[in-house]
Formats: structure tokens, C-alpha cells, sequence
């Protein structure tokens, strides 16, 4: 029965793992700051995942704050853009976890002139302050969201909207039988225009800039929708002339590949063919393309995923129906503090011997999600084709000023994404060989808690990949449980990819005298970076009963040498 609950418990800290990763991985490639435009099908796959499963709002929220914090401008505003998106779209348990001061505290520290507000990139705090302006317009029911943005505005931070509309612009619109029924934001847009409030009126001029997001990110939907069609003929064919004698290697990871692709896009096909706003044709198109996708998804399944080459096995052995986004729920829900009292503490003045009230912040802890493949978040290098925007069916006037500001937007080519290798790769710690010629890192220094450090190594699986050793310790007396670590990469370099392998153990016992030493947890990452370039970790560490800590270890340098 022990032995029962050992495993039991094991197995759902790897379920926690494997959540936190999957995760990180979208929120990596919609917050990248290297992408030279909005990474839609990333925002649409995280979107939908969190709203599909409510038990991950905690962890969705806990990661975003961290990025929103990032020193990188352009990957705190895609954070916060990704932020904006999982407000519209995550349903009502992902809004109430950002009510809270928990949550809102990290947005106020940014803006604070008592906290990092001086040394937080102008652009970044006036999208925080709009973004808590809009909030307390379209979600008047969030009343922290109303009180942390009047809190602010009466420490005397300015906040005043880059797209300037004064009260003359607004226009009755004209009277016609013939006209569709306006939108609800485009009916929000006219009241709010029309309204005599400053702060009415403040609030219009952003909504008229996120109108326009909107229309560049329909833009980039139907261009995923050409990615999805390209990918679903070569699948399609491809499984057609499948054999399990005859197909290659190569052949098969090309399949595996497009398989993924296929799954990544679905999320943004299956909104497209909800979006009233689009053109006839481009729902037509998402729904037939839908249809189909799921027809060849269903083939792979019979005919590919049961006569898979050896070497490919174990990831066979998935369920790759409900491999990308399928995310089941039960995850525990952290206790909330004295939420008003958060909020006093945070805009009270700051004593000299009076800790930060964010030292006590504990945001939510890892909720389970199924284990996926790790190859199917891989692009395929297939162009998409140009298209046109979308119609849309708001108010004339309305659609005359979206317009023009869309002819001012710049359009960059899509990305060509890369390949991961790191999927083949197995390492048997016993064969990997320490680098003498580097010291390790310490990444934390418990004199009563753990120590982690980072070691480096002349394992080189592949020209490509690095291998590090990570090693935790117990220098403390009592036993430690529950550990778990997270890596990512922090503004990754083109063709960068990280992989964090299982650990050697969950527990470590605590130091006793005249009893031997005990053994370190030890854990692999695998870092696949083809242009050598410099290297930032982004590291989380967590125990019991609620240790939470978050670490930048950068200028990792010569790792391949």
C-alpha cells in the first residue's frame, strides 16, 4: 500500500511538471521577443487550454506575472498582451484570479513610484495602466481592478492614452434599415465616445488601439489557417503512402512533425470558424478545414500511431488525440490572504525595517495536465500564403477609423519556425563527463534550506546540444519533500530549445550527525543552441510546504566548447 502512494504521488508531481512545461513552452513562443510579429496560434493553443481546464487559471497566472516582469521590453508587452487575450477569452475563473491584490500587486510594483515604477520601461507601465483602465470599463464587477487603478492614480501617476480622441469626434452614427446589428465593443466604443466622463473617454481611445490589434490578429489567424490547410494535404498524403516496412526514419519524424503542426493550429481554426466578424469564405473554409483535420488526426491515429517505427515507441504509446491541449483538471487552490489588507500594505508608505508585502505573495501552485509529446509543439517550415484582411460588420465610421489605422501597420514575413532535436536524445547520467575547466553555478544558498547548483560538461550528445547537470542538496537537518524544478529560456536566441529530463528523486533527507551524507537529486537539461549565443535560465524552484522561488542565471557562455 505504501509502495501505492509512492507511485500515486510520484506520478502526479510529474503530472505538475509536465503542466508547468507544457505551459512555459506556449507562453515562451507567444511572449518571445525575437518574434518579428504576434505569435496568434501560441496565444489561441494557451488560450484555449486554460479555458478548457479552470484548475490552471492559478499556474497561467503565476507564470504570466513572471514574464510580465521581465527586464526585456518587448517580452514584458507580449506577456502583457497574452494577459489582455486570457482576459477576453479565459472565461470567468481566470478573471477572478487576476482580481485579487496577489495577482494585481505584481502589475502595481512595475507602475509604483515606491516600488520599481523609476526603473520600469515607460511603454510597459502605460500598457499596465491601460490594460487596468479597460479591466474596470468592461469588468466593472472586478472592484480591485477599480481600486488598484485609483489607488495609483492618487499616488500621482500619470496616466494618459498614446491615441488621442476628443469629445468632438464623436458622431451619432447615421440612421439605416438596411445596416447588420453592431458588435457588442463597437456598441461599447460609440457609449463611450459619446460619454462626457474624461475617463469614458480615456478608456475609447485605448479600445480604438485594441480594435485595431484585433484586426491585425484576425490577419494572422486566416494566415494560420493556410499554414493548417498546407500542412493537413501533406499529412494527408503522406499517410496515404505509409508503410510500416518501407517508411523511413526520416520519413516518419517528417509525419510525426506535421501531425503536431496539424494539432498546434487547431485551436486557431476552431475560432475562426466561431468568428461572426469574419468573411463567409473564411468560416466556410475553417469549418471544411476543421472537418478535415480531424478526418486525417483520426487516420493517424489508426494507421500510423499503431505501426510506428521502433525507435519511435514510447511516443507512440501516447494518446495523440489529446496530445497538445487536453488538459484535465484537480489541482489544489492556494489560500488567499486579507486581500484589502494586501492592498493597504502595498500603498502604504514603506518602513526602513518593514518587509515588501510581495515577499509574502504565494502565488498558486502547479496544476496537473495530461503528459504530451514534446515534439508537437515543432512548426513545419511550410510558407503561408498572403492574404487579405478580413471584413468587418461594425459601424461605418467606426470601421473608416480601424482602416486607416491598419494602412500605418507594418506586416513583417512570418517567422520560419525551426526543428527540435532534442526529442531523440536520451542521457545516461552515469556516462556524462564533468567540464574541469568550469566551475559550477551556484543557483541557490540555503544555509538551512537547499542548495542548487548548475554543472557544467564535455557530454556533447549531438554538435548542437549542451548537456548540464543539475544537483540539489539538503544543508538542512530536517527532511525536504516535494522538490521541483523548472527551467526555461529566457529570451532564447533563434533555433534555441531547452529540455528538462525526469530527476532522480522528489525527497531528501535531512542531515544527521555521525550518519553518512545523503544523495543529491540530480536532473538534466538539454540545450540544443546552434548559434552559440549567450544564454539566460530562467529557473523555479518549489518545495513544502510552500517555498516558491524564481532565479535568472545568465551569461551562459562557451557551453558547447
Amino acid at each position: 500500500f505504501r509502495g501505492f502512494l509512492y507511485l500515486k504521488k510520484k506520478s502526479s508531481i510529474k503530472m505538475e511538471n509536465t503542466t508547468k512545461e507544457r505551459l512555459e513552452q506556449l507562453i515562451d513562443r507567444a511572449t518571445n521577443p525575437s518574434s518579428t510579429e504576434l505569435e496568434i496560434s501560441a496565444m489561441d493553443a494557451f488560450c484555449y487550454a486554460v479555458r478548457n481546464d479552470p484548475t490552471t487559471c492559478t499556474l497561467a497566472t503565476k507564470l504570466l506575472a513572471e514574464r510580465i516582469q521581465s527586464t526585456d521590453k518587448k517580452e514584458a508587452l507580449n506577456a502583457l498582451e497574452l494577459l489582455e487575450e486570457s482576459m477576453a477569452r479565459c472565461g470567468e475563473e481566470f478573471r477572478l484570479k487576476v482580481n485579487t491584490f496577489r495577482f494585481l500587486n505584481e502589475l502595481i510594483k512595475l507602475v509604483s513610484r515606491k516600488y520599481n515604477g523609476d526603473t520600469t520601461d515607460k511603454e510597459v507601465k502605460d500598457k499596465i495602466l491601460d490594460l487596468m483602465l479597460l479591466w474596470s470599463v468592461d469588468y466593472p464587477e472586478e472592484k480591485k481592478v477599480q481600486e488598484s487603478y485609483h489607488m495609483l492614480l492618487k499616488q500621482g501617476i500619470v496616466h494618459e492614452p498614446k491615441q488621442g480622441i476628443k469629445p468632438s469626434a464623436a458622431k451619432p452614427a447615421p440612421k439605416s434599415t438596411n445596416k447588420p446589428p453592431e458588435d457588442p465593443t463597437t456598441i461599447r466604443f460609440r457609449q463611450l465616445l459619446c460619454s462626457k466622463n474624461p475617463a469614458d473617454l480615456q478608456a475609447a481611445q485605448i479600445m480604438m488601439v485594441n480594435m485595431v490589434k484585433e484586426e491585425e490578429k484576425k490577419i494572422l489567424r486566416v494566415k494560420e489557417l493556410e499554414r493548417g490547410k498546407s500542412n493537413l494535404e501533406l499529412l494527408s498524403d503522406m499517410i496515404d503512402q505509409y508503410d510500416c516496412d518501407s517508411t523511413s526514419m526520416d520519413d516518419w519524424a517528417l509525419i510525426n512533425d506535421l501531425f503536431g503542426n496539424c494539432k498546434e493550429v487547431q485551436p486557431t481554426i476552431m475560432l475562426l470558424a466561431q468568428d461572426q466578424n469574419q468573411t463567409e469564405q473564411v468560416i466556410c473554409d475553417a469549418l471544411e478545414t476543421n472537418d478535415r483535420l480531424h478526418q486525417v488526426i483520426e487516420k493517424f491515429n489508426m494507421l500510423v500511431v499503431k505501426k510506428a517505427p521502433a525507435a519511435n515507441a514510447p511516443a507512440a504509446q501516447r494518446n495523440d488525440l489529446d496530445a497538445l491541449i487536453e488538459i484535465p483538471a484537480a489541482a489544489a487552490v492556494a489560500t488567499p490572504q486579507d486581500d484589502m489588507n494586501a492592498l493597504s500594505d502595498i500603498f502604504s508608505s514603506i518602513q526602513a525595517n518593514t518587509p515588501s508585502v510581495f515577499d509574502d505573495v504565494d502565488i498558486l501552485k502547479p496544476s496537473p495536465v495530461t503528459e504530451k509529446p514534446e515534439d508537437l509543439l515543432q512548426f513545419s517550415c511550410s510558407t503561408p500564403t498572403k492574404v487579405e484582411a478580413p471584413k468587418g460588420k461594425s459601424a461605418v465610421d467606426i470601421d473608416s477609423i480601424v482602416s486607416e489605422m491598419l494602412k500605418t501597420s507594418h506586416s513583417s514575413p512570418a517567422k520560419v519556425p525551426d526543428v527540435n532535436i532534442l526529442d531523440g536524445i536520451t542521457i545516461d547520467i552515469e556516462n556524462v563527463l564533468p567540464d574541469e575547466k568550469k566551475s559550477p553555478r551556484v543557483v541557490l544558498d540555503e544555509p538551512k534550506g537547499l542548495r542548487v547548483l548548475l554543472n557544467f560538461t564535455r557530454t556533447h550528445p549531438h554538435p548542437n546540444v549542451a548537456v548540464i547537470v543539475v544537483t540539489i542538496s539538503n544543508q538542512s537537518t530536517e527532511t525536504i519533500s516535494d522538490i521541483l524544478l523548472g527551467v526555461s529560456l529566457a529570451a532564447a536566441p533563434t533555433g534555441a530549445h531547452l529540455k528538462l529530463l525526469e530527476p532522480s528523486g522528489t525527497h531528501l533527507a535531512g542531515v544527521k550527525p555521525f550518519r553518512s551524507a545523503v544523495e543529491d537529486i540530480t536532473q538534466v537539461i538539454l540545450i540544443e543552441n546552434p548559434s552559440r549565443a549567450d544564454l539566460t535560465l530562467r529557473i523555479t524552484i518549489n518545495y513544502a510546504p510552500d517555498f516558491h522561488q524564481s532565479i535568472t542565471v545568465d551569461h551562459l557562455t562557451n557551453l558547447l566548447d
